[in-house]
Order: structure tokens, then sequence, then C-alpha cells
């Protein structure tokens, strides 16, 4: 009985926050959870199941239920935990919840809601957080109980029961108290289906209709054959700007940085050991002001390629809706960019000509309502002092780097009501391509969500900022979807 670590580790190794490793109970993890998952629904979950604290508790305390010549009594027990409720909610998870189906005889579920990641009505719904700004995943309470006595080799029996909607954090526990315990009439039995989900079940039937696209590219019978997932960058504020000339800037010198690590990790021995050691001592992110080192980067450094500036990669992206930017696109720095680029094919004339239209004064004008704050060539270096996120200006270098021409990506970027607000439109001085690739974005909800959202487009899209269902979408050129007229 416990509330186990939530932590799925750090997304990537730039992070530089790496956790200790149960390798024994990870690779326990992928031989049931992630195995079933392959078996029950044909493709692997996604994400790292098999290093998610939270998953590794569930395995690790179901196997120590498990009769041993050690523990011979052991047949028997109950596990009681308080974790993320991605395992009722997450599509993810559907081989885990039939191993525990499985491996168990009884199931009591309660869901307390509180999914912070989920936005508009979404989150509404979910009412409070459970543990405040200690979590923003939604939370339950999972029973698990293994009786001898009872019969085994059937599915456990699943009861469930959810807290109401847009519920405080005062009146989830009252209504937690009304409920008592297991054995309350508000759990109410959830049959066995072929997707194993525990909430928000669909009908039977579904997986025969014909797909829209297929994200693995494994099944011949779908309506759109061409799609990409998006541009992905894993270091926005490096790579992004609504000035061309901070970005070029910018770039500049993270390559420079990149290339005198370059040389010192291949100047020497050329043993793949030694190369290796040479990356990890230059690749700590110690000057977030100008580098980070994602691990497309690192990957770039290790095989020794050679970067250039190159300004012509400099084009504009669909950062947000409404939202436009300059992006440095180039595949060594960028962690996905390939499939969508050759989607949006750039034009270097027309980068270069919307350049003189989006002068260096976009990031002034968006600067200057805030008076307070000091401008970019005037200011000193940003002191590493804490300070609230409403004073860009101060924050500290882990935040805003210490970079003055890192300070124009204000909040981590405008919104677009921002942009509006200055005076400024998203599209000023732009005027489309008549060539430019057409294309529909569509975006799912978090957490499994049947909802979606459509945004039509002819730039390319970072779908990690557009939401909701924030990098779970797909963007479909309007030729392989439906015919212009029809649209």
């Amino acid at each position: 009985m416990g509330n186990p670590p939530w932590s799925a580790g750090q997304k990537s190794s730039g992070d530089d926050n790496p956790r200790a490793d149960y390798d024994e109970i990870a690779q326990r993890v992928r031989e049931t959870y992630e195995a079933k998952q392959v078996a029950v629904t044909g493709r692997a979950g996604g994400g790292n199941s098999s290093g998610n604290l939270y998953v590794q508790a569930f395995r690790w305390a179901s196997d120590r239920l498990r009769a041993s010549d050690d523990n011979p009594d052991s047949e028997g027990w109950i596990v009681a935990f308080v974790h993320p409720n991605s395992l009722i909610t997450a599509t993810s998870r559907a081989g885990m919840r039939a191993v525990l189906r499985d491996e168990f005889t009884s199931i009591y579920v309660v869901n307390l809601r509180g999914d912070a990641y989920k936005s508009g009505e979404e989150f509404k719904r979910e009412g409070e957080k459970i543990f405040g700004s200690g979590s923003r995943n939604g939370v339950q309470i999972t029973v698990l109980v293994r009786n001898p006595d009872q019969q085994t080799d059937i599915p456990a029996i699943l009861r469930y029961a959810e807290v109401q909607e847009s519920l405080t954090l005062e009146e989830k526990f009252k209504w937690l108290k009304v409920l008592g315990d297991v054995t309350s009439d508000e759990l109410i039995e959830i049959p066995v289906n072929k997707r194993h989900e525990w909430t928000n079940i669909g009908e039977d039937g579904f997986e025969e209709m014909l797909a829209v696209c297929d994200t693995n590219y494994s099944n011949p019978k779908v309506v759109v054959k061409d799609h990409a997932s998006g541009a992905k960058t894993n270091c926005d504020v490096y790579v992004y700007s609504f000035s061309r000339e901070i970005l070029e800037r910018r770039v500049q010198r993270l390559i420079n940085l990149y290339e005198a690590a370059r040389s010192l990790v291949h100047s020497g021995s050329s043993n793949r050991q030694h190369i290796k050691q040479q990356v990890e001592q230059q690749t700590v992110n110690d000057r977030l002001d100008t580098i980070k080192w994602t691990d497309t980067l690192k990957q770039s450094l290790r095989k020794g390629e050679v970067i250039e500036f190159d300004p012509d990669r400099i084009r504009e992206v669909l950062y947000r809706p409404f939202t436009k930017l300059w992006l440095y696109e180039d595949h060594r720095v960028l962690t996905a960019i390939k499939t969508i680029s050759a989607m949006f094919p750039a034009d270097p004339d027309l980068s270069l000509s919307l350049s003189r239209s989006l002068s260096l004064s976009h990031t002034h004008t968006l600067s200057a309502p805030r008076t307070t704050w000091p401008s970019p060539e005037s200011s000193p270096q940003i002191s590493s002092a804490a300070s609230t996120p409403s004073q860009p200006g101060k924050q500290p270098e882990s935040y805003r780097g210490g970079d003055a021409d890192l300070r124009d990506i204000e909040h981590a970027f405008p919104s677009a009501r921002d942009s509006k607000d200055a005076g400024l439109s998203s599209d000023q001085g732009i005027t489309a391509d008549a060539s430019a690739t057409e294309a529909i974005i569509v975006t799912g909800t978090s957490n499994g969500g049947r909802d979606d959202s459509v945004v039509a487009t002819t730039c390319m899209p970072d779908l990690n900022s557009i939401g909701p269902g924030r990098g779970g979408g797909r963007v479909i050129p309007v030729s392989s979807a439906v015919s212009r007229r029809r649209l």
C-alpha cells in the first residue's frame, strides 16, 4: 500500500535530470505489460512504459505476491496504490490493464480526475488538482486483490467509480468520505471488452472501420497515405524567433560552440570509446545561454557532422495558430524535421523577401508596452537569482539564459493575444505563396479523448506547440485528404 514515484524519467538527455534505473523491473515490464500491449493492439504503446516508476511499482508489487520457494505463502494478498490516472485513460496502458485483469481476481478503481494537462472545457470538467502544485496529473486509487480461493483462470472482476465533474478539492474529499470503501454501491462493474478499456468505453467494431491514416505506414488500406507529425525541435528558444536578425546571431553562436566541441572530440583518437567519453565531457549543459545539448545535437557530435551556418535555412513556421515565427531548419540540430520539411519545401527567395518585411523592430514592438523591462541592448547579464515569471527581464539563467538575444522569447513565446495587444499582426507584411502546400492539421485531445481539432494552413507547422493534444496530431496535405473543391 502506498503512493509510488510518478516519474517517467527525463524526456531527453538534454534535461540533465537522470534518475536511478531498475533494469530487472524494467525488463519484467517489457515481458508483461509491453508484450501484452503488442498482443492486444498490434502495436507498441509508445513512450517509455518500462521506465515509468509507477508502472514499475505495479510490476514489482505484483511479483512480490507471486508464490515462490522463499515466500510460499504469498499467493494471495492486496496491492493498493495512489497513482496517475493514465492507467485508465491512456490507450498506451491497454496491455497493462489486460495483464492486471489476468493476474488478479478483483480490481477496484476510484478516479479522482484533476488532469491539468487537458485544456478548455475538458480541463474545467477535471475539477481541482488533488495534489495542488505537486502534480499536474489526474489521480486514481487502485486496489488489486488476488484471492486464491476464487477462480484465477478468468479475468478479474473490475469495479469502477469516478468523482463528479468540475468539483473543488474539498468537494472531492467529501465525496471520498461518502464513498467509504470498495463495498460501496457507487462502484459499478465494468465488463471485459476487446480494447481493454476501463472508462470511456467505445462501441465494438471500431477497429474494423477504415483508418484515416497509419502512423507506422504498415496498413495500405487507409484514407490518407501522405501525412507527417510536424516539426519538433526540443530546443525552441535557440532556433525560433520573431526576429530573423536575432535568430541569425543566436544560431551562429550555437553553431560556433558546437564546432568548437566537435574539434575537441575528434581531434585525437578515433577510438569509439574515446569519442564517447569526449562527447560526455563536452555536452554538459552549463552554457544554456547559448546552446542546449539535445539528443540530436549529441548524435551529430558523435558522428563528427560539420555544421555551417546557412541563412537560407531560415524559414517561417506556424508555431501556434495565428502566430508565425522564424525557424532555423537543420536536421542535424532539430529532433524531427525531414518528413514535414519535404511536405512543405522551403523557398529561399521567398524566405529572404519575407525577412525584409519582418524587421528587428518586431521584437522591440512586442517589448515596448512593458516599459519596466530593460531593452536587449542596454541590459546587463541576467542574474541567476530566482524571480517570478511576470518579470522576464529578471529571470534566472535556467529559465531564460544569460544571452540578451534570448530575451525576445518573452513568456516562452508570446501568444497571439500578446501580439495583438502590442499592435502587431502575426501575418504583418506576409503574403502567402500561391504555390504553397495546403494542408490540414488534425490534433486529438489529451489522454485518449475522442474529440479532434482541425486547423488549415499553408505554412509548415510545429505540432508540439499546437493543441489540444500537443504532439499527438498529424499534418495532412489537402491533395491527399479531399479535393480542393470539396474542402
